[in-house]
C-alpha cells in the first residue's frame, strides 16, 4: 500500500539544515536518540517502511553488498523501520543484518525528515 498522505503540513529539512533528531527505540526496547548515530562521525540513516516484505529483502542484499564501502567511508549505518522492536530484532537475526536497527512505530522520525510514505493522515 502506498502513502496515505501525499502533502506536507510543514516544510521538510532543506539542504544545509541540521539533521533532525528523534527519540526512537532499539531492538531491545531501549530509548535511543537518533542524533547519537552521528556523534562519532557521519551516519547513513536508511528509512525502511517494512521488515520482511520482498522489497525489503532486496534492500538487505544490496545493503550487504554495499556495507563495506559505507564503513570504509567512515559512515555509521543505521536502519530506521516502522515495526516494533521484537519484529525488527527477528528480522535482523533472520537476515543477518549487521547494522543497528531502530524502530519508529509512531513515525516521528519519518515526519521530522519529511518522509510521507506510510504516514497516517493527520
Amino acid at each position: 500500500m502506498g502513502p496515505r498522505r501525499t502533502r506536507w503540513t510543514t516544510l521538510p529539512p532543506q539542504l544545509g539544515d541540521q539533521a533532525p533528531d528523534a527519540e526512537l527505540t532499539d531492538t531491545a526496547g531501549r530509548s535511543v536518540r537518533l542524533a547519537s548515530s552521528w556523534v562519532a562521525g557521519p551516519a547513513l540513516i536508511l528509512f525502511w517502511r517494512h521488515f520482511g516484505c520482498s522489497c525489503g529483502m532486496d534492500r538487505d542484499r544490496r545493503l550487504t553488498t554495499e556495507l563495506p564501502d559505507y564503513h570504509a567511508a567512515g559512515a555509521n549505518v543505521i536502519i530506521v523501520g516502522q515495526g516494533e522492536p521484537e519484529r525488527a530484532a527477528r528480522y535482523a537475526e533472520r537476515q543477518g543484518i549487521d547494522v543497528s536497527i531502530l524502530v519508529d512505530p509512531d513515525r516521528r522520525g519519518y515526519e521530522a525528515y519529511g518522509l510521507l510514505g506510510g504516514l497516517r493522515a493527520p
